[in-house]
C-alpha cells in the first residue's frame, strides 16, 4: 500500500499515480502503449521506404533535392515522435488532477509533494522521519564552476568504448562502400536508402539503446569508478568520490538521495521519504513571484522552436531563390538579428517588468539558465539557489497548504 497520502479528498487518481511513482522510481516516467505502438509502426515505415521505396523515388533527383530529402528524413523520427509523446501525455493518457486547481498533474513529483501548476501542497507521507541521515559538508552540495574541468577512469573508458564504437563501423562501411581505391564513386540513392533502413531499426529500438543503453553504460562508469576511487582521488583534486558514507543514503530506501534537493524539502529524491526536518522561511518583499517566474518559463522556452521554424522553410526556400542574392542578405541578417532581439531585448525587458533576478543575493551564483541548466531547474522546482539553498522565490504558503492564485 503507498505510503502517499492525499491533502485533499478527490478520489484515488493522485494516490494511484503516487503509488506507481513509488514501485517503479520516482522520476522515472512511462510513455505508454500508445507511444511503443506509433513508435513501432514509425519505424516500420521507415524501414519500408529505405527497402523498397527510397532509391527509386530519388534516383531521377539531382543532389540537391537528394541531401534535402535525406536530412528531412533525419530530422523528422525525433519530431514526429516528440509531437506523438506530446499529445500522448496531453490527450491520450489519464492524468490525475490537481484536488486545487483541478489542472492535470503531467509533471507531478511527489517528492515535492507540491502541484507544478497552482504550487498548492496536495500531498502528505505517511512514514514516520527516521533517524540515520545527516547532510554532507556545505562545500560538497555547493555548484561546481561550469569551467573546472574533472576526469575520472571510468569516463575514460566510456569515451574509448563509444569512439571505438563509432569508427569501428565507420570503417567498415568505408571498407564495402569503396571495395577498389582506385574507385571511389559511390551510389548516393543506394547508401541514403541504406541509411534510411538502418534509422528505421534504430527507431523501432531507439528507447533500448537510447534509455537502457545510457543506463547501463552510466552503471558501468560508476562501477568503474567505484573500483577505481581512490586512484581518481590521486590523479584529479576536483574529483568527487562516487562512494557515498552511511550517514549519507536514506534510512528507508537506502539509496544516495539528492542532497541539494533533501535539504530544501526534507524528502528523499529516490524513494520520497522524509528525511529532515526544515523549518519554514518566510516570504520578502525582494524575493521574485513564483506565477512571474514559471510563466518566464514558458515564454523562453518559445525560443527553442525557433531553429524549427527558420531552417526547415529555408530549405524549401533554398532552391527557389538560389540565384538571389537579396534573399541570402535577407535571410542572413533574419538569422542572427531574431536570436539577438529575442535574448537580449524581449526577455531583458520581461525580467524587468516582473522583477524577476536570478542571481542569489548571499553567494551571487547565477541561477538562469544560460548560465547552468542544472541551477534553473532546481530554482523552478524548489524556488531556492541551487548553490547555497537561500530561498528566491515566494510561494505564499503560511502554513501547511499552498496559498496561491
Amino acid at each position: 500500500m503507498s505510503q502517499f497520502v492525499q491533502g485533499e479528498t478527490d478520489g484515488g487518481g493522485l494516490i494511484r499515480y503516487c503509488r506507481s511513482a513509488e514501485r517503479n522510481g520516482i522520476g522515472k516516467e512511462d510513455h505508454g502503449g500508445p507511444f511503443e505502438c506509433f513508435q513501432f509502426f514509425l519505424g516500420a515505415a521507415y524501414l519500408l521506404v529505405g527497402c523498397f521505396i527510397w532509391e527509386k523515388m530519388v534516383a531521377p533527383w539531382n543532389l540537391l533535392w537528394q541531401t534535402a530529402a535525406f536530412l528531412i528524413a533525419l530530422v523528422a523520427w525525433p519530431l514526429l515522435l516528440g509531437g506523438f509523446d506530446w499529445i500522448n501525455r496531453l490527450l491520450l493518457t489519464r492524468w490525475p488532477r490537481c484536488p486545487v486547481c483541478r489542472k492535470k498533474l503531467t509533471s507531478f513529483q511527489p517528492t515535492l509533494r507540491r502541484c507544478p501548476k497552482c504550487h498548492s501542497r496536495i500531498v502528505y507521507d505517511r512514514r514516520k522521519l527516521r533517524s540515520g541521515y545527516t547532510l554532507p559538508p556545505p562545500e560538497a552540495m555547493r555548484m561546481r564552476p561550469a569551467n573546472l574541468r574533472s576526469s575520472s577512469i571510468g569516463m575514460t573508458a566510456i569515451q574509448f568504448l563509444l569512439l571505438f564504437a563509432i569508427v569501428i563501423p565507420t570503417l567498415l562501411v568505408s571498407f564495402f562502400l569503396f571495395p577498389d581505391k582506385r574507385n571511389m564513386d559511390v551510389n548516393l540513392p543506394r547508401l541514403t536508402a541504406s541509411c534510411v533502413t538502418i534509422l528505421g531499426v534504430f527507431v523501432i529500438f531507439c528507447r533500448f539503446v537510447g534509455v537502457t543503453g545510457v543506463e547501463k553504460l552510466l552503471k558501468l562508469c560508476m562501477w568503474i569508478n567505484r573500483k577505481c576511487d581512490r586512484l581518481n582521488r590521486k590523479l584529479d583534486k576536483n574529483y568527487r568520490s562516487v562512494i557515498p558514507a552511511p550517514e549519507h543514503l536514506c534510512p528507508h530506501c537506502h539509496q544516495e538521495p539528492d542532497h541539494r534537493l533533501a535539504a530544501v524539502t526534507g524528502n528523499c529524491s529516490a524513494c520520497g521519504a522524509p528525511l529532515l526536518e526544515t523549518a519554514p522561511e518566510p516570504d520578502t518583499p525582494e524575493m521574485m513571484d513564483w506565477n512571474h517566474l514559471h510563466r518566464y518559463a514558458k515564454i523562453q522556452n518559445v525560443g527553442l522552436f525557433y531553429l524549427l521554424g527558420v531552417l526547415l522553410p529555408f530549405l524549401f526556400l533554398l532552391k527557389i531563390f538560389q540565384d538571389c542574392r537579396l534573399f541570402w542578405v535577407i535571410v542572413g541578417t533574419l538569422f542572427f538579428a531574431i536570436p539577438l532581439f529575442w535574448w537580449l531585448v524581449v526577455l531583458r525587458s520581461l525580467r524587468r517588468k516582473r522583477q524577476l533576478n536570478f542571481r542569489c543575493p548571499e553567494c551571487s551564483c547565477q541561477n538562469g539558465y544560460s548560465n547552468s541548466a542544472e541551477a534553473w531547474r532546481f530554482l523552478l522546482q524548489t524556488g531556492h539557489c541551487a548553490n547555497c539553498r537561500r530561498k528566491l522565490v515566494r510561494d505564499d504558503d503560511p502554513g501547511e497548504g499552498g496559498d496561491h492564485a
